[in-house]
């Protein structure tokens, strides 16, 4: 099947080339460099797209983003504002009413997938490695997600990650769902 693929992909990259591009002709060499510059302005136009994307979800909140330092207005009546300066772990920061704060690092380090990866001494670039830091990552997204709807927190970030706004501490309530 794989051979399959890769006589397929041959033949459409030899039927895809033109003759005179072997020849090495002036005008192959022009078509080459349009072709470039073609792609380069592609590639350019993806990664503003990219970025563009991240910055909206960081300022949505979506999963965990780069910090944000967007002043926004609580769903409270208060003349207070919140001021988010670490990583959105959960939530939302627009209209957040109640608002809690985890030590990442404490959580992590209680989940057995990171246990196993700092006991065994996983190198990054091993398949076991991403295995592990995916389910720790999943347990930890999980825990945090339970506890902060049942205790109705509109936005979760990491500890000393939020100012303007009274924050509660679930660093030891998501270690126990952790644990459980």
């Amino acid at each position: 099947m794989t051979t399959r693929i890769l006589m397929i992909t041959l033949a459409f990259l030899l039927a895809a080339s033109p003759v005179t591009a072997l020849a090495g002709s002036d005008k192959s060499k022009k078509k080459k460099a349009k072709a470039k510059a073609k792609a380069a302005l592609i590639e350019k136009k993806a990664a503003k797209s990219a970025e563009a994307e991240a910055a909206n979800s960081i300022q949505t909140g979506a999963g965990l983003a780069s910090p944000v330092d967007a002043p926004i207005e609580p769903a409270s009546a208060t003349a207070e504002t919140v001021r988010v300066t670490g990583k959105i772990v959960y939530g939302a920061a627009t209209q957040a009413r109640k608002v809690a704060e985890v030590d990442v690092q404490k959580v992590f380090a209680s989940i057995p997938a990171y246990q196993k990866i700092k006991s065994e001494n996983v190198p990054k670039h091993k398949a076991r490695y991403h295995i592990l830091i995916s389910r720790a990552n999943e347990e930890f997204q999980t825990a945090v997600q339970a506890i902060a709807l049942h205790g109705t927190y509109d936005l979760v970030v990491e500890k000393g990650g939020v100012s303007g706004v009274e924050s509660i501490d679930i660093t030891d309530e998501v270690v126990k769902r952790v644990d459980s």
